[in-house]
């Protein structure tokens, strides 16, 4: 396999060195993320799946991958947003749909994400320093990256859910290029993605366009790979409308289900037309003309009937009526509109 050793400054951070080599690997240990988090947190455990100098090596991975973090967001700036991520997902053997949230990341996945972020910069340092034509991310510096900059740092102390989504609105998406280009979000001078050449073939291109390097043979031309980026960004595209149609077909459903208890909490003795005043924040997006609510003051969803158009992370205070359809509630007078 293609492999990359680096040589990170322990105080700074900063990429010293790196070195991209064809390697057969041997004595390859796999252990869980509850292994490693229970080794880094300096619990003893008789059955623990690492010796001691494995332990220790851990623990200066993961020191190192706080100052890699370090750099990144303090001397170069990364627009690093901690969104809170919850995913619908469905059940093959109950037929069930059920809401899951992904738990803050632990000390170990820390230290994989620094990792791999690592493993990206040193990739594209290389394949520009051999002038290979790979696909790289890229996410331009907006002018008001330094506004941005700080309301995430505000938005990650806070974790109010609004203002993180309002952020990632505003920060744009990144693109694919053929040539290095900044990676404002992540904080580096050029990053391509490197860690998963099985399933991303972005990924793939680049460890095969190292290895020809490596064997003294032709890469593909950079004419070739120029040409495919636009055919990559629009699957990319499509991939996630799919997958955010997916996301929005499930909610749906779930919230069918569960919404009818939730709408009873808010409307004790409830009955069609009748209406009460609550803060509201608008957390996803159903059928036309259907919102999916978090009601702030009680902490319940429910999908609201809205003719109009309020994006995600909208806030404001409305009247919620009741109607004929059990789990759902329209909108009607709307103040204090807050959009993202």
């Amino acid at each position: 396999v293609s492999t990359q050793s680096t040589g990170v400054d322990e105080t700074s951070g900063e990429l010293l060195e790196w070195l991209v080599r064809p390697v057969r690997l041997a004595n390859v240990r796999r252990i869980t993320y509850n292994d490693a988090d229970l080794a880094l947190s300096g619990a003893q455990s008789t059955d623990s799946a690492l010796d001691t100098a494995e332990r220790d090596d851990l623990r200066l991975m993961h020191k190192l991958a706080l100052v890699r973090r370090r750099y990144r967001v303090v001397e170069r700036r990364a627009l690093a947003i901690d969104v809170p991520k919850m995913q619908i997902v469905y059940d093959r053997a109950t037929g069930s749909v059920l809401p899951v949230l992904e738990e803050p990341r632990s000390a170990a996945q820390q230290l994989v994400e620094e990792a791999m972020i690592l493993a990206g910069e040193a990739a594209a340092r290389e394949a520009e320093r051999l002038d290979l034509p790979v696909i790289y991310r890229a996410h331009a510096r907006p002018d008001e990256h330094e506004e941005l900059y700080d309301l995430a740092q505000s938005a990650n102390d806070s974790q109010n859910p609004a203002d993180l989504f309002a952020l990632v609105r505003r920060m744009g998406r990144a693109t694919l290029t053929a040539t290095p280009a900044e990676h404002s979000s992540v904080g580096l001078p050029a990053y391509a993605r490197a860690t998963s050449p099985l399933r991303r073939y972005t990924d793939l291109l680049l460890h095969y366009q190292l290895k020809q390097s490596l064997r003294g043979l032709m890469p593909i031309p950079r004419s070739t790979v120029e040409s495919i980026v636009p055919h990559l960004e629009n699957r990319s595209i499509s991939a996630k409308v799919a997958e955010r149609q997916a996301q929005t077909h499930l909610w749906s459903v779930y919230l069918r289900r569960v919404t009818s208890d939730m709408t009873a909490a808010i409307f004790p003795r409830r009955s069609v037309g009748r209406g009460v005043r609550k803060s509201c924040t608008v957390i996803g997006e159903g059928p036309p003309r259907v919102l999916q609510l978090f009601v702030n003051d009680s902490g319940n969803i429910v999908s609201a009937y809205f003719p109009g158009e309020l994006p995600v992370g909208s806030q404001f205070t409305a009247e919620l009526q009741s109607s004929f359809r059990p789990g759902s509630v329209r909108l009607r007078n709307i103040e204090g509109l807050i959009k993202p």
